[in-house]
C-alpha cells in the first residue's frame, strides 16, 4: 500500500467518524430539544393548575368567579375589580401557553388541551365581558386579540348550530 492510499484510507476513516459524531450529536439535541418540550408543558401545566386551585381554595374568590362569568355587569364595583384580576390572569397563563406554541418551543397537543378549557370560559357572558374591555384596552398584543376573538368566533358559530 502506498502512502496515497493510505492517506485515502485515512480520509475515509476520518469521514466516517465525522458522520458518526454528526448522527450522535444530532440525537443528543433531539433528547434536549424534547426534554425542554416536556419541561415547558410541565411549568404551563403547573401555573394553570395553581391558578385554578387558587380559585377553587379561596371561597370569596371563587365566589366572585363564579358570578363574574354569569355576568359582570352585575358585579359590584370591587367585585368587578376582583374578577377583571382574576380573569386577566387567566387570559395572561393562556397567552403564556398560545405563544409558546406560536413560537415552536410547546406542541399542539399540549396546546389543544388548554384550547377546550379557553373555549369553554369565553361561553361565560361575563368573560367575554371583561375580554372587551381587556380587547379595547388593547391589554395584549394585536395577534393574541385576534386569536382570542376567533376562538369567540367559533363559539358562537357553535351555538348557532
Amino acid at each position: 500500500m502506498t502512502i496515497a492510499e493510505l492517506g485515502s484510507l485515512g480520509e475515509l476513516i476520518g469521514s466516517i467518524a465525522v458522520i458518526f459524531t454528526l448522527i450522535y450529536l444530532a440525537s443528543q439535541v433531539r433528547q434536549g430539544n424534547v426534554a425542554s418540550l416536556v419541561e415547558s408543558n410541565q411549568a404551563i401545566n403547573k401555573k394553570y393548575s395553581d391558578f385554578l386551585k387558587a380559585l377553587y381554595t379561596n371561597e370569596v374568590a371563587f365566589d366572585v368567579w363564579s358570578r363574574g362569568k354569569k355576568s359582570y355587569e352585575a358585579l359590584t364595583v370591587e367585585e368587578a375589580t376582583k374578577f377583571q384580576l382574576i380573569m386577566y390572569d387567566a387570559f395572561g397563563n393562556w397567552h403564556e401557553q398560545w405563544y409558546q406554541v406560536e413560537c415552536g418551543v410547546a406542541d399542539d397537543t399540549q396546546f389543544y388541551r388548554l384550547l377546550a378549557g379557553i373555549r369553554t370560559e369565553l361561553r361565560s357572558l361575563g368573560v367575554q365581558e371583561v375580554w372587551n374591555i381587556f380587547e379595547k384596552y388593547k391589554m395584549f398584543d394585536d395577534k393574541y386579540i385576534e386569536f382570542v376573538r376567533e376562538q369567540i368566533e367559533w363559539i358562537n358559530a357553535d351555538r348557532e348550530t
